[in-house]
């Protein structure tokens, strides 16, 4: 026979005890993401590289996002629905070491990062384009695989194809 009250008893510690378990997975960083701050922190740091490479890059209001334009392209528009087929290569602004990069690869624009929903739309289809990143609208504070947090990026992309 199941003694309920004795389950009753043992069921709030071992609530608590989950609770505990729970809360130690969570994310305890003390710091706050302040996207303002970094976008800050990251438009001098393209500024500066640009500056010292002599590159001279628009801006693209009010994101941050500088780039490029090698050629314009003649073909269609791409919208930010539209499947696209790029040649590119993406590399760190710290050190201009080559992270990614990819010859005739199509995926859906929307779901590039932000940095791309923004610059790829600037040229059309046939054109070629450098775009400098701001973390924030790349991969942001906690970055992704070889990429580390806030890491600010170059990516020269050619479009190839809009499907």
């Amino acid at each position: 026979m199941i003694n309920l009250a004795s389950m009753k008893k043992n069921l709030f510690p071992a609530s608590l005890l989950l609770l505990g378990v729970l809360v130690s997975c969570l994310d305890t960083d003390d710091e706050v993401f302040d996207i303002n701050e970094q976008l800050t922190i990251d438009s001098t740091l393209i500024a500066d590289y640009l500056a010292d490479n002599n590159i001279t890059a628009a801006t693209h209001d009010p994101s941050g996002v500088r780039y490029v334009i090698h050629e314009a392209g003649s073909g269609d528009s791409v919208q930010i629905t539209d499947v696209i087929t790029a040649n590119y290569e993406g590399r760190f602004l710290s050190n201009d070491q080559v992270f990614d990069s990819g010859e005739d690869v199509s995926f859906p624009l929307n779901q590039t990062i932000i940095g791309w929903q923004i610059g790829i739309p600037l040229i059309r289809q046939g054109g070629r384009i450098t775009l400098y990143i701001p973390s924030p609208w790349a991969y942001g504070p906690r970055g992704r695989s070889t990429i580390p947090p806030n890491a600010v990026l170059i990516f020269d992309v050619e479009l190839r194809d809009i499907l």
